[in-house]
């Protein structure tokens, strides 16, 4: 009979990378809604009347979207994907994805996302680092 397999040190911790992408994107989060409550936009207003509402409003969606995001990526890393469940793992592949289709989204109106590209690079390594841990090698029967 084999041993339980040991794990590295950067499987045990992977998750801090999430639970860190999900602080971050939560705060990121925060900073939108708090500039489009905050930020005064008269000259966008004095040539389309009725903008700032609508831009004050889409602006406010898209920051508590992305701050319930946030929120969820921590809550996964912290308890389900720090205990190696393999449906956390899976899910959060959902981090990566979304972060570049934002930087492709950017990149169709000719803009360069540099805010998207750490995060993007951090959730592949805390997805790659710890794939052992989720698909073990199968061990073959002992005789």
């Amino acid at each position: 009979m084999t041993a339980p397999r040991a794990e590295k040190a950067y499987e045990k911790y992977a998750w801090i990378i999430f639970f860190v992408v999900g602080v971050l994107t939560t705060i990121g989060g925060v900073l939108i809604l708090v500039q489009f409550a905050l930020l005064p936009q008269p000259e966008l207003e004095a040539r389309l009347p009725g903008i700032k509402i609508f831009v004050g409003k889409f602006g406010r969606e898209i920051a508590i979207l992305q701050l319930g995001w946030g929120i969820l990526i921590t809550a996964i890393a912290r308890v389900s994907y720090r205990h190696g469940e393999r449906w956390a793992w899976y899910v959060l592949w959902t981090v990566p994805l979304i972060y570049l289709a934002a930087i492709a989204n950017n990149a169709s109106v000719g803009q360069f996302d540099r805010f998207a590209i750490p995060p993007t690079i951090l959730a592949l390594l805390g997805l790659l680092l710890p794939y052992r841990k989720f698909f073990p090698r199968k061990q073959p029967a002992e005789v």
